[in-house]
């Protein structure tokens, strides 16, 4: 795992396989990785992920690094068959109100509100919330060891550029679950949500 993009793509091959262990370039690329404040990864080592792109992961790392950082850069291959658990149970769970930051692609749903947040059909009214179609399953605990895992999530407030509608977008905002019904009907909500677009 290493604190830089560059030294990592130099050292992971498509199929997960290490450069530096093999190959004419193993040299450069093991310097690199030294530049890139890049280390080994041992059975077992437990990290927290933080965001989740489709290659790989941003996590911290709670041991004693020998570069001295605590954020790092890890190929997505390094968390698959960690465990006999499948991979609902084994992914990692944000506590409820933590401040997360997740990518996808910016959509519009839409939804019943009062008085009758859709048991009334022909005259609840409608509206439309945004909507993020994730990169990667999220997750949030729930009290008792229930966990509550979603592909998509609602934005709020839900109000949007609706210029990014379609867009693969960046969303920092509290993860949570809603808690009353004038919010968007999603098990899962993005709260004080800050849409960047991604270049």
């Amino acid at each position: 795992m290493c604190t830089w993009s560059k030294p990592l793509a130099d050292l992971i091959l498509p199929d997960g396989s290490s450069r530096a262990a093999k190959g004419p370039n193993a040299d450069a690329a093991t310097r690199d990785s030294v530049l890139g404040g890049c280390q080994d990864i041992t059975p077992g080592m437990r990290v927290t992920v933080l965001q989740t792109f489709r290659n790989t992961s941003i996590v911290t790392y709670d041991g004693d690094s020998r570069h001295g950082y605590g954020v790092f850069i890890v190929p997505n291959i390094d968390f698959k068959d960690a465990d006999a658990a499948s991979p609902a149970e084994d992914q990692p769970c944000f506590e409820p109100d933590r401040k997360v930051t997740l990518t996808g692609q910016l959509g519009i749903a839409k939804a019943y509100g009062p008085p009758g947040y859709g048991k009334d059909p022909a005259h609840d009214p409608r509206y439309d919330y945004p909507l993020l179609k994730l990169d990667a399953p999220v997750c949030v605990a729930r009290s008792g060891g229930q966990r509550v895992t979603e592909q998509q999530v609602g934005l709020m407030p839900i109000w949007i550029n609706s210029a990014l509608v379609g867009a693969r977008v960046s969303v920092t905002g509290a993860i949570g679950e809603p808690d009353n019904a004038n919010q968007p009907p999603r098990a899962l909500l993005l709260f004080d949500a800050a849409v960047t677009p991604v270049r």
